[in-house]
């Protein structure tokens, strides 16, 4: 396809580093090279190549801002997640999602509401603080949160500090 011959050719000669580029984690960025090489027939991989085309001619100071902003607000909802008594969570290499661990809350309550598991966290949550977050089953780690720090800095301190009275209020 035209997209996936344009992105082989702009590649072409070139080494890149796809985790420097973007916000990933490196074997994620090495993957993305590897797709480059590959052939792709289908029509819907044409954005694919497209964004993939983006990346190798973006400029390295707007793409390392970019990867320098993610790292703050990463860093800052770190601060915020570790000042909640019962969150454990890893510092992420990359993408712009913390993986808590909230099994400290499993067998609390609030307001009638029981915490068993991460799916009903993450429904006390929306419904209490009103933050939508994913539950860690959907990844396979049952005992956590996935929480996104893809937005502004004002909003990720409001949902920080809604996530923090919420969880204070479980008994």
């Amino acid at each position: 396809n035209k997209a996936a011959k344009i992105a082989k050719e702009k590649a072409k000669g070139k080494i890149v580093n796809f985790s420097e580029l973007m916000a990933c984690p490196v074997k994620f960025g090495d993957l993305i090279g590897q797709l480059l090489a590959k052939e792709y027939t289908a029509e819907d991989q044409e954005a694919f190549f497209e964004a993939a085309q983006a990346a190798v001619e973006a400029d390295p100071e707007v793409m390392s801002g970019m990867r320098d902003e993610f790292l703050k607000r990463r860093d800052m909802m770190l601060e915020k997640l570790n000042e909640i008594e019962g969150i454990r969570c890893s510092i992420p290499k990359g993408a712009f999602y913390l993986f808590p661990d909230v099994q400290h809350f499993f067998g609390k309550s609030f307001n009638g509401t029981r915490i068993e598991n991460a799916d009903d966290l993450c429904m006390y949550l929306l419904e209490e603080a009103r933050i939508a977050l994913v539950t860690g089953s959907a990844f396979g780690n049952p005992e956590c949160i996935r929480l996104s720090y893809a937005a502004s800095n004002d909003d990720l301190i409001e949902a920080a500090n809604r996530l923090k009275k919420a969880l204070e209020q479980l008994q």
